[in-house]
């Protein structure tokens, strides 16, 4: 099995949401040497690497877009080698088969694709042993730490009366505990790192006109809302509409994007969530009704129209 297995999106390098789903799909970790975000200062210390480098012909498509700490990525690290033997995240099994860490942290290579793959991204500098050592022995430490804490928890429980608020308080500190071995000890700064309030303001939306659950599925379909005896698979579009102005705003629509779903929405309806920027207000618009148009502006979109009527209450 690869390192990583990621969804097929639309994105691309230049698409703000980009480094967002780089984080999700990579597991919040860098792709090449697997330090996490919260090992690091959160994911301003990650950058998204072309793993085919530009100068080599690579694009910005999503999927020659991977996760990358800004060590690995730099000069001091892959910049833009590439050779058609290098271990890829997405395609192979590295670790413990090309790659194993010795017990004073340095990278011993198991083959001569795991030579190479330590050597392009030097995965044996100093600094990178050193951190190697400091995360597992902090790691070490903590889990040592949580067994003393369940422990002193369980006994202290067992000899109290019903106690919620005593409960509470031990709940909590395991739970840190179990936070930081997780996702290291930076944890708190990816809480808020890619606007999760938005994604909270869409998710109460349609979960006032529906059951909705986050599925996030290929080709960018995030939610799955349910009215009634209608199921949506619904994709999200970051839009800057001003409806005082203009009763109808044109949009236009990928011809790619359209044929990616339009298998899918023989199967399931598919409903494209505007989150409009300009009044923070949530409008859709129905895939279906799109394709029915035949409003084809050129062989690469399609045009269509959003109504300030189209709020997402009046979807029901």
């Amino acid at each position: 099995m690869p390192e990583f297995v990621r969804k097929k999106r639309f994105y691309k390098y230049t698409d703000d949401k980009c480094k967002k789903f780089l984080s999700r799909d990579f597991m919040k970790m860098c792709a090449y040497c697997k330090i996490r975000e919260g090992d690091l200062s959160g994911p301003d210390d990650f950058e998204k690497d072309h793993f085919l480098p530009q100068a080599k012909g690579g694009g910005d498509e999503y999927d020659n877009l991977y996760y990358s700490c800004s060590s690995c990525n730099g000069k001091s690290g892959k910049s833009d080698y590439w050779s058609s033997t290098l271990l890829d995240p997405c395609v192979d099994d590295i670790w413990d088969v090309h790659i194993h860490i010795l017990e004073n942290y340095l990278c011993e290579y198991l083959t001569p694709r795991g030579e190479e793959y330590i050597k392009t991204f030097k995965l044996n500098r100093k600094t990178y042993v050193k951190r190697r050592r400091i995360i597992a022995k902090h790691q070490m430490e903590l889990r040592k730490r949580l067994e003393e804490y369940r422990s002193l928890c369980d006994s202290t429980l067992s000899n109290c009366d019903d106690n919620a608020e005593l409960e509470n308080f031990f709940h909590k500190g395991i739970k840190e505990v179990e936070n930081i071995l997780n996702n290291g000890a930076n944890y708190r700064l990816l809480e808020e790192a890619f606007d999760e309030d938005i994604d909270k303001n869409i998710y109460d939306a349609l979960s006032k006109i529906g059951e909705v659950s986050c599925v996030d599925r290929d080709y960018d379909l995030f939610y799955e809302l349910s009215i009634g005896d209608t199921t949506y698979l619904c994709h999200v579009n970051f839009e800057k509409m001003n409806f005082e102005e203009n009763t109808v705003v044109r949009r236009y629509i990928s011809i790619d994007k359209l044929k990616a779903w339009e298998s899918i929405n023989k199967k399931e309806k598919i409903l494209i969530i505007h989150y409009n920027e300009h009044d923070k207000e949530i409008y859709f618009s129905k895939v279906d009704e799109i394709l029915n148009s035949s409003n084809t502006d050129n062989e690469f979109r399609c045009a269509y129209n959003i109504s300030k009527h189209d709020h997402i209450e009046k979807l029901v």
